[in-house]
């Protein structure tokens, strides 16, 4: 028995071996004829005495699989259209390509595959699909015809090369009205962009060139005109210099500067202008007014910029707020000038009693004013690890001054011990902004331990972790969780633990005190603080925080893990958004979806 191909099959190969039968007489191989008795795309089988029909693999027929001779009508194979499935055969993010008799899949744009972007049936990978960003979304955010361009927290959009818009080069997310990108012809520029010899025809976002009649080129006579496109953009280093983007175009490219730098020669450049694109860091905080609003600092940095507050104001408590400061409290302005520069307006305590202060008051803003004085100053060393040492002094100083922290009151207490673990945020983070070594710096003292750690060359993988130690507690972070949405330059993690910290902001400030137990709430491991660069705000992974327990417990008293939530008058400890991922007898780790300063409590079981 024979089986005879009909039509060849793309993309399969197929062999079927049968034992051949032998009989007395010569029999007819009816698959052997011309025509072939089965029609197209089917498969004719050789049997004793007659023959079969049956479909190729990848079509099918409305008659059934198979045909006998003698059926009312032959086989009619068609082509399966395997991309018609839903869903999609391919999976999602990807495209499906019907191919006579079978089909391929091919990554969408956004999204790659370690194996390769495309695939089709009997490759030996597998296609998976990564990598997913604002400008990946379904429908394209930028509208037909543009270009997508992710940057950091959120993208830009702009006409793809051979097209342009009423509304100008560029796009950004809130702005009236989206990018309307329209077909620039090229070919009806004097002079064409094409041979003279031969045809320019415009083509969407493009443009071709063929010979004239009469006219052929003398490489590939009678042939349409054509040549090879050298992408200019793929050249290193970029012919578009530094802080800038390079857009390849159809026989040549441009340049643009990134978001967060300017040139003095214009938001682009095209090869033959006078001088090349000069990319510069825009300095942000320069504009009037701030970015950062009325009482804070702002930074500049490489493409962007940060805001601290100045010494006696807040930042905003809740999370993803607009950046605003707040002032800390209005009961010690005689013992400030007007700009809040901490110098006392009269050294005459019968002053702070017409101004209505207290004894307690006038001691509450003394102690403040020493804590400014400590911690609020700049640092004016060049070297990083000196600053670092300065703020672990001035800390010290203040916890010193154990006679008048006793004095205060509970309010009084909350809002100084917000503004130590501020005053140390901001010089920590200046220094990681601003640094003169790596970046990478560790700082021991006897009250503050301090270790900063820089990303600069991206996550080795999707799940890298970054740890860092600061007396006995450990803070584990995701590396994608440090870098957050920062697409270029370097992002930056803190980890900071206090001695002494734990009996000022001790289980009394515990909201829900009364609603957990009847006992007193108390503290049993130190504070500690954590920062980001990259001020990212949505966590995908937790955090998870191990604190050594300083304070032996009972079995019966069960952890809670805590953070110290703010706001310009009070600040006390909050469950919010922690767990306790696991506790022994000496050590608790807290899973957290944030950053801040944070303990763990101790509260009975009931």
């Amino acid at each position: 028995m024979r089986v005879q191909f009909i039509t060849p099959l793309v993309g399969f190969c197929w062999l079927i071996c049968l034992k051949e039968t032998h009989f007395s007489s010569a029999g007819i191989n009816e698959c052997s004829q011309v025509p072939q008795p089965c029609g197209p795309n089917a498969l004719c089988i050789d049997t004793a005495g007659g023959f079969s029909c049956m479909c190729a693999p990848g079509y099918r027929s409305s008659k059934g699989d198979s045909w006998l001779p003698g059926s009312v009508a032959p086989l009619d194979c068609s082509d399966i259209e395997e991309c018609s499935q839903n869903p999609s055969i391919c999976g999602l993010h990807s495209s499906c390509i019907n191919t006579p008799g079978s089909y391929s899949c091919r990554c969408q744009p956004g999204y790659s595959s370690p194996g390769g972007n495309s695939w089709k049936p009997g490759d030996s990978h597998s296609l998976n699909r990564t990598g997913i960003n604002e400008c990946s979304q379904v429908p394209p955010a930028c509208g037909p015809n543009a270009l997508c361009l992710d940057t950091a927290g959120g993208f830009s959009c702009m006409c793809e090369p051979g097209y342009r818009s009423s509304k100008g080069d560029s796009w950004l997310p809130g702005s009236v009205a989206p990018l309307d990108c329209s077909d620039i012809d090229e070919c009806s520029r004097d002079p064409s962009p094409c041979d003279p010899d031969s045809i320019c025809t415009n083509t969407p976002g493009s443009y071709t060139c063929t010979s004239r009649a009469g006219s052929l080129l003398p490489s590939q006579p009678g042939t349409p005109f054509s040549h090879t496109e050298i992408n200019e953009c793929s050249q290193f280093p970029s012919p578009c210099g530094p802080n800038s983007l390079c857009l390849d175009t159809a026989g040549g490219f441009f340049c643009m500067h990134l978001p967060g730098y300017s040139s003095s020669k214009g938001d682009s450049w095209l090869p033959g202008s006078i001088s090349p694109l000069d990319c510069s860091d825009i300095d942000e905080c320069s504009r009037d007014p701030s970015p950062c609003g009325p009482k804070s600092i702002c930074s500049n940095t490489p493409g962007s910029y940060t805001c601290r507050c100045r010494a006696g104001y807040l930042p905003p408590s809740q999370p993803g707020t607009r950046f605003s400061c707040t002032e800390v409290t209005s009961k010690c302005r005689a013992h400030f000038s007007e700009e809040n520069d901490l110098v006392r307006k009269s050294q005459n305590q019968s002053l702070d009693t017409a101004h209505g202060s207290s004894p307690e008051d006038a001691a509450y803003c003394t102690l403040l004013k020493s804590t400014f004085r400590a911690l609020a100053e700049p640092c004016e060393e060049k070297n990083s690890a000196v600053c670092l040492e300065k703020a672990a002094e001035g800390f010290a100083s203040i916890l010193k001054q154990t006679s008048s922290w006793s004095n205060l009151s509970t309010e009084q207490l909350s809002i100084l011990a917000t503004i130590v673990l501020h005053s140390v945020e901001r010089i920590v983070m200046d220094v990681l902004t601003n640094p003169t070594e790596n970046g990478n710096l560790t700082l021991r003292t006897e009250q503050l331990d301090v270790q900063t750690k820089v990303i600069s060359d991206g996550c080795s993988r999707e799940d890298s972790v970054v740890s860092l130690g600061a007396k006995g507690e450990i803070m584990e972070i995701g590396c994608k969780t440090v870098q957050g949405s920062t697409a270029k330059g370097a992002a930056g993690v803190v980890f900071a633990s206090y001695v002494g910290m734990e009996t000022i902001m001790n289980g009394s400030f515990f909201q829900d005190q009364k609603a957990a137990s009847s006992h007193a709430i108390r503290m049993i491991s130190r504070v500690v603080s954590a920062w980001l660069t990259s001020q990212t705000k949505n966590f995908t992974d937790p955090v998870n925080y191990t604190f050594q327990h300083i304070m032996p417990h009972n079995p019966s008293e069960k952890p809670i893990c805590v953070s110290w939530e703010t706001t310009a008058q009070s600040g006390s400890w909050s469950p919010a958004g922690c767990r306790v991922l696991r506790s022994n007898a000496t050590h608790t780790t807290c899973s957290c979806d944030h950053v801040s300063s944070l303990a763990v409590l101790m509260a009975w079981g009931e």
